[in-house]
């Protein structure tokens, strides 16, 4: 195996174990989507709010 070729090999499993360790610490908070019962609905209406879009 080519010095250059090992270089990059071992670049790349570098870089996965620090993800991995950053995903394991919890420096970044995992987001969880609001739950709600039953789903909210949107409608759509322009600025003055007088005229909405139709809802199906």
């Amino acid at each position: 195996m080519k010095d250059k070729s090992l270089k990059i090999l071992l670049g790349i499993i570098a870089v996965n174990l620090t993800l991995q360790t950053i995903n394991q610490i919890g420096l970044f908070p995992t987001a969880y989507a609001q739950h709600s019962n039953p789903p909210m609905k949107v409608v759509v209406c322009d600025l003055t709010g007088l005229r909405c879009a139709d809802v199906g």
